[in-house]
């Protein structure tokens, strides 16, 4: 199964951030001169601060969605529990637990406030993708499939 490019873009907190900061950054662009009552910017100076900040968005974007679904690829899938999900305002924290050989990894993710976080409840079980060169490298499976 592969994770669900919507799911990352509505879940993964970091992801929506960089998703939405790229049309933000071009509306400060287009609208900043109306709202300051002056002309257009113009030239390359005026230009660089958005192409390089959606430039620079595009990329992090990149990472995280590339991040989870190499996990989804390549992931070692293991049983895990939740242990809690903090949120504040419309974000937050999915804690869980998971077992890697002998050992017993505590990790989070930072999430966006959905109904599918939501519907997450402490101990339950669920499934983790591990990276097997990184065990500190995971993510919940159901929570981007």
């Amino acid at each position: 199964m592969k994770a669900s490019l919507r799911a990352i873009l509505w879940n993964d907190w970091p992801a929506l951030a960089f998703w939405l900061g790229i049309p933000i950054m071009w509306a400060i662009y287009f609208a900043f001169p109306m709202l300051n009552g002056s002309k257009p910017l113009s030239g390359s100076y005026a230009v660089f601060l958005p192409v390089v900040s959606t430039a620079l968005l595009v990329g992090l974007l990149a990472w995280r969605v590339l991040r989870v679904r190499a996990l989804f690829e390549r992931g070692v899938e293991v049983p895990g529990e939740i242990r809690g999900v903090l949120i504040t305002r419309d974000r937050g924290r999915l804690e869980y637990t998971y077992h890697w050989g002998e050992e017993t990894l505590v990790a989070w993710s930072p999430v966006h406030k959905t109904k599918r976080v939501l519907g997450f409840s402490f101990r339950q079980p669920v499934r983790v993708l591990v990276d097997a060169s990184n065990p500190k490298k995971s993510v919940v499976r159901e929570l981007f499939a």
